[in-house]
């Protein structure tokens, strides 16, 4: 995950998840088409993944603080939003 960028709205949020439902069938076909570089899409979908769930958390402790030291102890990965 070499990129550090982030999504920054709920706009952001949905292209994500869009990009992820148009690829998850391409990924989950046994014979894919040699057409689409699969190694480069699996990146691009765990990195799309994870900034997702970044960005959930980040949402979720706006509603509730005290879930940052539950993120922490856990060591997971969250976004910040002021």
């Amino acid at each position: 995950m070499s990129s550090k960028k982030r999504i920054v709205d709920e706009e952001g949020y949905q292209t994500a998840i869009d990009y992820l439902t148009e690829h998850a069938p391409i990924l989950d076909d046994p014979l894919p088409d040699p057409k689409y570089d699969i190694e480069k899409i699996k990146k691009i979908y765990a990195v799309t993944e994870q900034r997702i769930h970044e960005y959930r958390r980040g949402q979720m402790l706006l509603l509730h603080p005290y879930l940052k030291k539950i993120y922490k102890a856990a060591g997971v990965e969250y976004q910040e939003f002021k």
